[in-house]
Parts: C-alpha cells; sequence; structure tokens
C-alpha cells in the first residue's frame, strides 16, 4: 500500500510550524512602553497614586512583558486611544509614529504565532 502524499504533506508541515518560542519579540516593545510610561502611566502604572483598577486589567506598564496579558483588540485600540489623546495634548504627537509601530510588529507576531488571531 503507497502511502497518502496528502497525509505526507500534513506530517512535513506540522514540523516546520511556527511555535510562540520561534517568534522574536516586538522591538518596538521598549520605545512603545516608555512613551505610554509618560502619558499613560498615571492610570496603568499600579505604582502610581492615580492607577486606575480596570485600566491595569487592560495594561499595567509596571509589568516589563506589558503586551503578553493583553487582548488583540486592546492592542489595536491603543492606537486610536493614543491618537485621540494627541488630539488634545501636542505634546502626544512625536510619540504617535512609536505607539503605532509597536501596534502594527505586535498584531503581525500575533498573527504569526497564532494565525487564528489575524484579521
Amino acid at each position: 500500500m503507497k502511502p497518502n502524499l496528502w497525509f505526507m504533506l500534513l506530517l512535513a508541515s506540522c514540523d516546520t510550524a511556527v511555535t510562540p518560542s520561534d517568534v522574536a519579540p516586538n522591538p518596538h516593545r521598549d520605545a512603545a512602553r516608555a512613551a505610554l510610561e509618560l502619558h499613560c502611566g498615571s492610570c496603568h502604572r499600579e505604582d502610581s497614586p492615580t492607577a486606575d483598577p480596570a485600566a491595569l486589567v487592560v495594561y499595567n506598564l509596571n509589568d516589563l512583558l506589558w503586551p503578553s496579558k493583553m487582548k488583540s483588540e486592546h492592542v489595536a485600540d491603543l492606537v486610536v486611544q493614543f491618537e485621540d489623546r494627541a488630539m488634545a495634548d501636542a505634546a502626544l504627537l512625536p510619540d504617535v509614529p512609536t505607539v503605532k509601530r509597536f501596534v502594527e510588529t505586535e498584531l503581525a507576531l500575533r498573527c504569526k504565532r497564532n494565525p487564528l488571531e489575524c484579521t
């Protein structure tokens, strides 16, 4: 009996699947964290006297791996919220591209790790 070609191709593809450990971390994470700490840290840092418990559930900048607990929709919304704040406060404008690069890269990396997260 000849081996089923489809089954052999399926097995071969399993050996080369991308695992989370194969995907490099987001190179823009630290730069985005610095920008967010400056402009959003009052709510998103647990050591801030004005920390918001609801905001900390979304992301906590005290955690060096802060994006790892975020849902993808929260990551995508990060740039929208940051741009909205920049419209009201021009001091944020220089950091908008940093946050955008982080969000675009983070969503692409998540898609690579788990294609079900791709939209």
